[in-house]
């Protein structure tokens, strides 16, 4: 199994390669350079691997929610790599691998994914572990955050909606862990598109679209 997974959702940017057993990884949070760095990024894991893009079995990306130019920057390149080498392509939700990552780093079994949307909104999701994966209790949604309401449990919170919103958010949330400064990472959105991958859940590169949870025309240029 050879899948290469792309994130350029947010300010961060990273991209890991899995081959069969081995994982490597490159993670860089340089805001605004998604573009100039992904490439060589892909590029340079590649070389490390040993491995071309017509070796690849599939390719993943991270879909959104998220930063609009980021997404359309990671899916634009997903798009074109699996053009080129005929390769399906397995998108994963922002959140969801936010959420798989605080799983991997701090072992959180219940966490609550916010970033901030703009336009005083947020997107959240809300997610819990199930045989070590990262499973939506409901979907992604984009709110305002004085208006989230979620069942007390020992939550753990990351991004940066909780630096943005932390009075509106904390005000109905009491959580037992914050991580505000945490971002995406391609390893774990792996982790996800590895399971989507042997339960041959992916899709001709012609139909992946983004999840932007808003439409085009409100976002500012």
């Amino acid at each position: 199994m050879k899948i290469l997974g792309i994130d350029t959702s947010t300010v961060a940017c990273s991209v890991s390669l899995l081959n069969n057993e081995q994982l490597i990884s490159k993670f860089e949070l340089q805001p605004r350079k998604q573009a100039q760095l992904i490439l060589p990024l892909i590029d340079q894991i590649l070389k490390e691997s040993s491995l071309k893009l017509s070796e690849l079995d599939a390719i993943a990306v991270t879909v959104g929610p998220g930063s609009f130019v980021g997404l359309r920057i990671g899916i634009s390149i997903a798009q074109g790599l699996a053009f080129a080498y005929s390769l399906p392509v397995i998108p994963v939700s922002t959140l969801a691998t936010m959420a798989q990552g605080a799983y991997r780093q701090y072992q959180a079994k219940c966490t609550i994914v916010a970033l901030d949307a703009h336009m005083e909104e947020i997107y959240l999701g809300v997610y819990e572990i199930k045989h070590h994966l990262a499973i939506a209790i409901q979907p992604d949604q984009l709110c305002l955050p004085s208006k989230v309401r979620i069942q007390n449990a020992p939550w753990f919170v990351v991004g940066d909606a909780w630096n943005v919103y932390h009075t509106d958010l904390l005000s109905s949330i009491n959580p037992q862990q914050m991580v505000a400064d945490f971002y995406p990472h391609a390893q774990d959105l792996l982790t996800l598109a590895k399971e989507a991958y042997l339960a041959n859940n992916m899709l001709a590169v012609e139909n992946l679209q983004p999840n932007y949870l808003r439409g085009t025309e409100a976002w500012r240029t």
